[in-house]
């Protein structure tokens, strides 16, 4: 079966700055052919940040171009109070969420709740035991985590 997946804002952020669409467009028509196929999803959260940008930033675009990928917080609840359970009772610093983390519970919330679970890729990387951040959440949770590089390889992208 092939992998599904939950992206974060930062992995997005990071491939179009590195890999961008004017240059790989077929990188960025394979990602939207994985949201057509529903083995891309992201919460409304991430939606949230990569509309933030300005009108022509390739990211916010892009993300006007898939709105299927972006599932509704409200389907999230349950899942989110288990992620942040799970993550309190691992010594995750909770009061350490803030508006540059907020959308990571829902990120990592998104992806347990699936039935299989996906796998969360995102640009971040654990900067500490008790730090809320994507990677750190997965482990509380069991959820496999991955960066760009590696969710390309495994998907065995070439371009």
């Amino acid at each position: 079966m092939s992998s599904l997946y939950c992206i974060d804002s930062s992995a997005l952020f990071d491939l179009a700055r590195v890999y961008p669409p004017s240059i790989f467009p077929t990188l960025w028509n394979k990602l939207g052919d994985l949201v057509q196929s529903e083995r891309l999803l992201a919460p409304e959260g991430v939606r949230d940040e990569l509309l933030r940008g300005k009108p022509d930033d390739v990211v916010r675009i892009w993300a006007n171009d898939q709105a299927s990928m972006f599932v509704p917080h409200a389907s999230l609840q349950s899942a989110v109070t288990d992620v942040l359970r799970m993550a309190r009772l691992d010594g995750v610093d909770l009061n350490r969420v803030d508006q540059s983390n907020e959308a990571d519970v829902w990120v990592v919330a998104l992806a347990y709740s699936g039935c299989p679970q996906r796998i969360v890729v995102s640009h971040e990387s654990i900067k500490g035991r008790n730090t809320p951040q994507i990677p750190r959440l997965c482990q509380c949770v069991g959820i496999p985590h991955m960066r760009a590089i590696e969710f390309m390889s495994q998907e065995a992208w070439t371009f």
